[in-house]
């Protein structure tokens, strides 16, 4: 930062950081814009190109602003100095995440460290990024001016230090908890996306094929009774008709949906798939729950749409726009983060599931809505093959392991392709095969009892309370040094 000559020279290092995340994290852009956007390989480099320049926008703000304070800065007290700086990136990677497509946090690196990623369950992402930006500035610091500066490197590391005893003695009352175990059937068929195996051959030809094997599989597990068994996202390839009325799709529609219904009932175990539902002549992509007779018991409608994948921007204004790219979706949006009441055995008691889909997951607010509506168990559904054998299933995995450590509740995922598994409220998981493998099992998912008298965690209670104080510290403590003469 101290070396840094001039504002032009912040910008063009600002945006050098940028590529570097795009690069580094998000190259995957390139393959499913070919494969999922139908873009030439030319111009789905110029979309991560242009991504380049949004990726991590905080740290250009940062270098820029910190170009413009830098030697301010050297008017508070040298153990104040490093607060400021970890204060201002923290404040602006929260403002970040409001124009970014895929929010991303420096501390969702920390998961690797699970006894310090517990404090995810304190102040969400952002005090896990604030730990090592914070040790980071104060050990430049100490670099720079010498044993003056022990005193923040000492902070920093107290505060990693008691964070990670801290995190082991929560892990293990955690673990001690009182919890109802559920048994979960997950299903990964790893089967070709269907909206690519159209285009090879007949739809009736592809839509047997997965909901055969579907409903095999599920059959299968039934033996084992499980108190739900999950699909994932989209995995019923077409409509599906709700209310019983033979709509979109006509008879072969129905007949489908009926084979699954009969199969359900025949089994008796309750269903949670992936579908598309269509309402007021809008199609949505949806989380459907049957009961064990088969019936339709409740319906989740995605909330949060992916840009240029299932919406693309300003299409209500110029509608026009959706003729760029015809293959592009046009799905409407749900009413948002509202959990799903499952019967248990013998219907003396529910259980609110928090169904999300897809990159909903790693959207930490939206997944707070859930718990403080009542949810005790996430349950993710997606489909993660239109990325590819690229890094991408792992990363999206990675991003949404914090959900369970900030409210102590677990997560099952199903994808089509993988990665299934199970997370605990402690973060550890389960994975229930690598990529591009067909995998079906029946997993104890332990949902914590509900305790009257047990507090939610500070991140449920309050959310982004530690980024939202800094940001309000950092705006004052950047106001004082501009002003002051």
């Amino acid at each position: 930062m101290y070396s840094l000559k001039n504002r032009r020279q912040a910008v063009r290092l600002g945006f050098l950081l940028s590529s570097m995340v795009a690069w580094g994290g998000f190259h995957w852009i390139i393959y499913v814009a070919q494969n999922f956007g139908g873009m030439p390989l030319p111009l789905a480099i110029g979309l991560l190109l242009l991504f380049c320049l949004v990726a991590a926008p905080q740290m250009l703000a940062f270098l820029v602003l910190g170009e413009r304070l830098r030697f301010r800065v050297e008017r508070f007290p040298l153990w104040l100095r490093p607060f400021f700086w970890s204060s201002l990136y923290v404040a602006l990677e929260y403002l970040a995440h409001f124009i970014k497509i895929f929010p991303e946090n420096l501390g969702n690196t920390l998961i690797g460290f699970l006894s310090l990623a517990q404090a995810a369950s304190l102040g969400g992402a952002p005090l896990l990024s604030f730990l090592p930006v914070f040790l980071g500035a104060s050990l430049f610091y100490l670099r720079h001016v010498g044993k003056r500066a022990w005193p923040s490197v000492g902070a920093g590391i107290a505060l990693i230090i008691g964070l990670l005893f801290w995190g082991t003695h929560e892990r293990s009352v955690i673990e001690a908890r009182p919890s109802q175990v559920l048994r979960i059937g997950l299903i990964q068929h790893n089967l070709d996306d269907a909206e690519k195996a159209f285009a090879k051959t007949s739809a009736r030809d592809v839509v047997s094929i997965i909901v055969n094997r579907l409903l095999d599989k599920t059959t299968e597990i039934a033996a084992e009774k499980p108190d739900l068994v999950v699909w994932p996202e989209t995995a019923y390839p077409m409509t599906y008709p709700i209310s019983g009325i033979i709509g979109r799709g006509g008879s072969f529609a129905y007949g489908y949906a009926n084979l699954v219904r009969q199969t359900i009932k025949q089994i008796k175990v309750p269903l949670l798939f992936g579908g598309y539902l269509s309402e007021m002549k809008k199609d949505y992509n949806a989380g459907i729950l049957l009961g064990a007779d088969g019936r339709v018991l409740d319906a989740y409608k995605k909330q949060v749409l992916l840009v240029f994948g299932e919406y693309f921007p300003l299409d209500n204004w110029f509608p026009s726009l959706k003729q760029i790219n015809p293959q592009m979706g046009d799905f409407g949006r749900g009413p948002g983060p509202v959990p799903i009441e499952l019967p248990l055995a013998g219907g003396k008691s529910v259980i609110g599931l928090g169904v999300n889909i897809c990159y909903e997951a790693i959207l930490p607010e939206y997944m707070r809505g859930y718990v403080k509506a009542g949810a005790r168990l996430f349950v993710n559904l997606t489909k993660d093959s239109w990325f590819g054998d690229t890094f991408e299933p792992w990363q999206h995995f990675q991003l949404s392991l914090l959900r369970s450590i900030e409210h102590r509740i677990p997560m099952v995922r199903a994808t089509n392709t993988g990665l299934s598994g199970l997370v605990l409220p402690t973060g550890e998981t389960k994975i229930l095969s690598l990529p591009f493998q067909e995998a079906y099992e029946v997993i104890n998912v332990p949902v914590p009892v509900q305790d009257p008298g047990l507090s939610p965690t500070l991140y449920t209670r309050f959310g982004e309370w530690f980024a939202q104080l800094l940001l309000l510290l950092s705006c004052g403590m950047g106001f004082f040094i501009y002003k002051k003469r």
